[in-house]
């Protein structure tokens, strides 16, 4: 059926026509597209200038940055340690030239840093060489000069060549006014190993020598069981501070025959050698002293009261407890301190009995 003329049509293509939406923007796409490559133009050209400047860059910041200041010396000191440290036996043809024309101060330093870390016949290989080229007497001329610093080089020197002829001067040097030329004079004599300075060490601890008694006993404790003769039959003439020294380094060496003379040096005249008699038995540790110890509790000095009572915590000797309690009602507070600590030790070493 026809509609009239002019109706409005309600049909299909109007529920299309509700649906429809507007064209897109063209010019607005086009716009953004024109937007992004400009963009990732700019970004490319700088990226593009940023790799063009930075080499210009590194090398300012390389010109003009702190550095730190490398000592020429201690290069010196590592070309020729690197040198040295090739190989573990004899020295190579390149590494004789190297030595040769190192200067002394050198060899000294690397000497000082390396030595213990080569093996044994590095370390002879290298001391045949320098021994050669006459750094001996380089050694005995620094240990005579007014520098501290050099006579402390020319001891090592001394020492790391094991020179005999340096161990007079090495003696005087224990009298040395720096403490630690002392004591690298002391470390050079023990390096030495010359048991036939056993005697001139002793006489080194008695006037008018100025040596100080503890670098002595360093280099007579390193001889072992070969100072205790020496030592035992210098006891009986040397003076009070000597013997109480002497006394001291027997109780580091230990051994039947120091043990034996400990004992009979706590009763000895002076009451300092007897205080150290009884502070040396209690490093020894033997139970064999312990009588000779409770004995000395009745001492009338309350010095060596006090330390017999600290060496008998240290032996480890059960019969010392009763005594100890004894002791902690001496009159002396040192004493009655030390034999309280000497009960608490043994009664932990016990497992608390007694």
């Amino acid at each position: 059926m026809a509609g009239r003329p002019g109706a409005r049509r309600t049909g299909s293509r109007d529920l299309f026509a509700l649906n429809r939406r507007p064209p897109a923007d063209r010019g607005g796409t086009e716009r953004r597209r024109n937007l992004n490559v400009e963009l990732t133009w700019w970004m490319a050209a700088l990226i593009g200038v940023g790799l063009a400047v930075l080499p210009s860059l590194i090398f300012i910041w390389g010109k003009t940055r702190p550095r730190r200041n490398i000592d020429p010396e201690l290069q010196k000191v590592n070309l020729l340690s690197r040198a040295l440290a090739k190989g573990k036996g004899s020295l190579s043809s390149g590494q004789n030239r190297k030595i040769r024309k190192a200067d002394p101060e050198t060899m000294c330093r690397v000497l000082i840093r390396d030595f213990d870390y080569w093996t044994g016949q590095r370390q002879q290989a290298v001391i045949e060489a320098l021994r050669e080229l006459g750094y001996i007497g380089q050694g005995l001329q620094w240990i005579e000069s007014r520098d501290p610093d050099q006579r402390i080089m020319g001891a090592d020197l001394l020492g790391y060549l094991r020179a005999t002829d340096g161990v007079m001067p090495l003696l005087k040097t224990l009298a040395d006014p720096k403490e630690e030329v002392r004591w690298v004079a002391s470390g050079a004599l023990r390096r030495i190993g010359d048991s036939s300075t056993i005697p001139q060490l002793i006489r080194a601890l008695e006037p008018p020598h100025n040596v100080t008694p503890a670098r002595v006993g360093e280099v007579l404790i390193s001889f072992g069981p070969a100072a205790v003769g020496p030592i035992r039959e210098a006891l009986g003439r040397v003076g009070e501070q000597s013997r109480g020294a002497l006394i001291s380094v027997l109780g580091e060496i230990g051994g039947e025959q120091s043990l034996t003379t400990l004992i009979a040096y706590l009763s000895d005249q002076s009451s300092w050698v007897r205080a150290c008699a009884a502070e040396a038995l209690g490093k020894l540790g033997e139970a064999a002293a312990g009588p000779a110890l409770a004995q000395a509790l009745a001492d009338e000095s309350p010095e060596i009261r006090s330390r017999a009572a600290q060496a008998l915590g240290t032996l480890g000797w059960p019969e010392a407890i009763p005594i100890l309690q004894r002791s902690c009602k001496d009159e002396d507070w040192a004493v009655r301190t030390s034999a309280n600590q000497a009960l608490k030790e043994l009664r932990r070493r016990s497992g608390g009995k007694g």
